[in-house]
């Protein structure tokens, strides 16, 4: 999947799918979490099974020339 990052704290962020979902995601599961940025596009891969609390995103990196900087 691909989308755009939401916003970002310390240690997590939010992600909106292009299906427009928002997933949550944690540094841990961010390739190159220094460089995550908000308005960065990102693709990543929804966590299965989906949490209780709600969606979330694994194995989340840039796209290539996508970064929203």
């Amino acid at each position: 999947m691909t989308g755009v990052v939401k916003r970002v704290y310390k240690s997590f962020a939010f992600i909106r799918a292009d299906d427009a979902v928002d997933y949550f995601v944690l540094w841990s599961d961010v390739e190159d979490w220094l460089t995550l940025l908000t308005g960065d596009r990102v693709v990543f891969e929804p966590m299965e099974p989906q949490p209780e609390r709600g969606p979330r995103a694994v194995q989340v990196a840039l796209l290539a020339g996508g970064a929203g900087r």
